[in-house]
């Protein structure tokens, strides 16, 4: 999946669980500063979708 946009992973489960009508109480918000069991990852992971959009336009 790909945007010009950038979202969160929160955002993006909240809006597949409101298209396939599944109730977003079980999408819990939280961040990964607050698990110490996690792999250290950046705080932003969002990627470029140039090399796929400028050739398509």
């Amino acid at each position: 999946m790909v945007s010009n946009e950038r979202i969160s992973k929160y955002d993006f489960g909240i809006l597949i669980a409101e298209n396939l009508n599944l109730p977003k109480s079980l999408i819990l918000q939280g961040s990964i500063s607050e698990r110490d069991d996690l792999v250290i990852r950046p705080c932003d992971m969002s990627l470029s979708n140039n090399k796929v959009n400028n050739p398509l336009n």
